[in-house]
């Protein structure tokens, strides 16, 4: 096990769990905020998923890289795609989480006064 990745299978745990409880949320009302807060929290652990796929491979392929004497250029694109890919879907999740919390709060009611 990589001691170093813990941090990240830590994220996918918290994100996991809060798939779950969007998806109760979703199943009790299902409104906008609702369907964007599952969308944003899916898009979050999916994120995680290819950063901790990418943390955990690392290792595993960079010996191997060093003993074939192969090429870095190439190595380094796809450790920038492995980036670059978490770091825009975690960029939708965070757009898609911030809309449905901004959707939830702007449509609140207010309490009615009474005299």
């Amino acid at each position: 096990m990589n001691l170093g990745a813990v941090h990240y299978y830590i994220y996918v745990a918290a994100w996991t769990v809060a798939v779950v409880f969007a998806v109760k949320i979703s199943r009790h009302s299902s409104g906008r905020a609702e369907r964007f807060l599952l969308i944003g929290t899916s898009m979050m652990l999916a994120s995680s998923i290819v950063r901790c796929v990418w943390v955990v491979l690392y290792p595993w392929l960079m010996p191997k890289l060093v003993e074939t004497r192969g090429d870095y250029t190439t190595f380094s694109l796809v450790s920038s795609a492995f980036d670059f890919g978490g770091a825009f879907i975690a960029l939708g999740g965070i757009i898609c989480l911030i809309y449905a919390f901004w959707h939830n709060f702007r449509n609140k009611q207010k309490p009615l006064m009474s005299d």
